[in-house]
């Protein structure tokens, strides 16, 4: 099983070593092998879930000094790099230099690159690997999926995100993602080309997909706006108004939409009692996730859970219990 070799700047490969999950309060591919790099100064977590025709990794780099790595990438495949926070330089070994921005993607074959992290400025960015068979198998080229940076449909951010909090394990966890990396493929080829809103600057709309990956990484949090602005690097008016920009809906009903979109897909997947689900989505209590669940719906979760199973689309052994 082969992962990426990250190599210094004297040509020495980094060494990585097994990671307790356990301990691991971040971003979490289900089932994936978690394996770390760290120095005094230097971080770098790997996660690595690997199949025959496809495979996903997240990877996370902190440093408190300018970096500066080579990394190499396994084997002849398709891949999609979609950076979830900070951003993402390289200059691979024969072509020009690439900067992937936060809530930026790209599909790129280039197996050999350098990469550059500013000081005290990390990075983690989400990629899924395609290979030439399931490229075949599913009637299209390297050549349809190629693209320089662009900035992620909505729906390629809310799969990613998914994928990254998602309940399932054992062989589920296989169907489930070989799902996904299909689906991201599907939303790259159907999506028309956002056009961000020009009233913005770069570091504005950095800004604004941070605040929104702070809002992700846990559904529990209710930040306050300037704290939520302060912790984005921006400030309460550019948060406000970007959010209505970039997302066309503010910073609480995009935390609402966040927790509502996660109940949808535990309901639909799993047959987890509706107490554990409003705890995973984000409430402290039943009640509260059931008033504002039949408020954006018009049913309460029990009910939209039985609907969706009739339907032929939900988990068939539901519990019941609160």
């Amino acid at each position: 099983m082969s992962y990426p070799d990250w190599i210094n700047e004297e040509g020495i490969p980094y060494v990585f070593t097994p990671y307790d999950v356990y301990k691991y309060r971040g971003n979490l591919l289900s089932g994936s092998i978690v394996t770390q790099f760290k120095t005094r100064r230097t971080e770098i977590l790997q996660q690595e879930w690997v199949r025959g025709l496809y495979r996903l990794s997240y990877r996370s780099i902190q440093s408190l000094q300018k970096f500066l790595v080579e990394v190499i990438e396994p084997g002849e495949m398709m891949r999609l790099e979609a950076v979830i926070d900070g951003e993402l330089n390289t200059v691979p070994s024969n072509g020009q230099p690439v900067r992937l921005r936060q809530g930026h993607y790209q599909f790129t074959k280039v197996r050999q690159f350098k990469s550059s992290f500013p000081k005290d400025k990390g990075c983690a960015y989400f990629v899924s690997y395609y290979s030439t068979a399931l490229l075949q198998d599913l009637g299209i080229t390297d050549h349809d999926l190629h693209c320089s940076p662009r900035p992620m449909p909505e729906r390629m951010l809310h799969i990613i995100h998914e994928a990254l909090h998602h309940p399932h394990s054992g062989s589920v966890t296989d169907i489930y993602y070989r799902k996904l990396v299909t689906e991201l493929v599907f939303i790259h080829l159907t999506s028309e080309l956002i056009i961000l809103p020009a009233e913005l600057s770069e570091k504005d709309i950095a800004a604004i997909y941070q605040a929104d990956a702070i809002l992700a990484k846990d559904l529990s949090e209710h930040y306050s706006i300037p704290q939520l602005s302060g912790m984005a690097g921006t400030n309460a008016f550019k948060l406000k108004r970007g959010f209505r920009l970039v997302f066309k809906m503010g910073v609480f009903a995009r935390l609402l939409f966040r927790r509502m979109e996660h109940a949808k897909m535990l309901l639909a997947t799993t047959p987890k009692p509706i107490k554990e689900v409003a705890y995973e989505s984000g409430y402290s209590t039943v009640g509260g996730f059931i008033n504002a669940f039949r408020k954006r719906f018009g049913s309460t979760p029990l009910d939209w859970r039985e609907a969706n199973n009739k339907s032929g689309s939900g988990n068939n052994s539901v519990q019941r219990e609160m």
